[in-house]
């Protein structure tokens, strides 16, 4: 921790566009309490924020960064570039806490967490691509990718039982590095 006392988070999500993976990063940022977390949040270019997201971090104080390579499409130089910028970034904050979202932030998040020697790693899928979304061959791919992050991976928060399951069954992770943690939503 730094000098505040405070435990520094950092929250990586791919885009901070309309959907749940969104909601969820930014309003587990804002509402933690922040007389004990400094909470920033990295995201790549965002096209339809569900909020003004200037507003938010005045409303809220915490800091957006963005990386522009950082895209839900795969592409190896972009994805490289950004997985170096991101790097750079959590040396330059050195965050006790990486918490990542969704597949692509969750792996480029990870390698970079673990290269900027950040101690304590969380990844949260918000769901997973293990069937119906790629050929075989591309989803053994991500299967591979996804046991390989799950090394470095000191917890990861599944939405439900059978993902957790589901995460367990394709050996991602032992079963005790999982904790079901369903969305919940603020019905005011």
């Amino acid at each position: 921790m730094e000098n505040s006392g405070r435990i520094k988070v950092v929250h990586i999500i791919t885009r901070l566009d309309r959907g749940g993976s969104a909601e969820v990063a930014l309003e587990l940022s804002a509402r933690l309490d922040h007389r004990r977390f400094e909470t920033s949040i990295v995201t790549g270019r965002t096209v339809e924020p569900p909020y003004d997201l200037e507003a938010y971090t005045k409303r809220t104080g915490v800091p957006i960064a963005v990386i522009p390579k950082l895209q839900r499409e795969i592409q190896p130089l972009d994805d490289l570039s950004a997985c170096l910028n991101l790097v750079k970034y959590l040396r330059r904050m050195r965050p006790d806490l990486v918490h990542t979202h969704t597949s692509k932030a969750g792996i480029l998040g990870r390698i970079a967490a673990k290269i900027a020697g950040v101690p304590i790693v969380v990844h949260a899928p918000h769901g997973h691509i293990f069937h119906g979304y790629f050929d075989r061959y591309t989803t053994r791919f991500f299967i591979w990718l996804e046991r390989l992050m799950g090394r470095w991976s000191d917890r990861i928060i599944t939405l439900t039982d059978l993902g957790k399951r589901d995460h367990v069954a394709y050996n991602v992770a032992p079963e005790q590095k999982f904790i079901t943690i369903p969305c919940a939503i603020d019905l005011k």
